[in-house]
């Protein structure tokens, strides 16, 4: 569980948030706070936010996969860009606060390590 958790961190983290998001493309852009530290609640909520879209991710990139008109791809695009705005509201974290801590992750093996933890414990 722990590699699983560690790869869909790092696919989070190399792919963003999945494409064309009008979510990620409408937020304001705020100072980074790379090097800030990060609360276990914060964290908590990071790893349940990066495991429900990962979850949300594949579905709509099954969804895709199949032969979808043009009107059909948008559709499926704003409802997975809306399902992300909602699991990041759910999870207390703002666009930029979430792109953060993506950003993070890409840097600090440790912050990598504590996330796949945090993901481990909510099995």
């Amino acid at each position: 569980m722990y590699r699983l958790a560690c790869r869909s961190i790092l696919a989070i983290t190399l792919f963003g948030l999945g494409g064309p998001l009008a979510v990620a493309q409408a937020a304001p852009q705020q100072q980074e706070h790379g090097g800030a530290k990060v609360t276990t609640v914060e964290l908590q909520h990071f790893a349940t936010a990066v495991r429900s879209i990962l979850t949300l991710s594949r579905k709509s990139y099954l969804e895709l996969k199949k032969k979808t008109t043009p009107a059909q791809h948008r559709l499926i695009e704003t409802d997975y860009s809306d399902g992300v705005a909602k699991i990041l509201a759910n999870n207390h974290l703002s666009v930029a606060q979430y792109k953060m801590l993506l950003k993070k992750s890409q840097s600090d093996p440790a912050f990598v390590k504590r996330t796949a933890r945090a993901m481990q414990s909510e099995n």
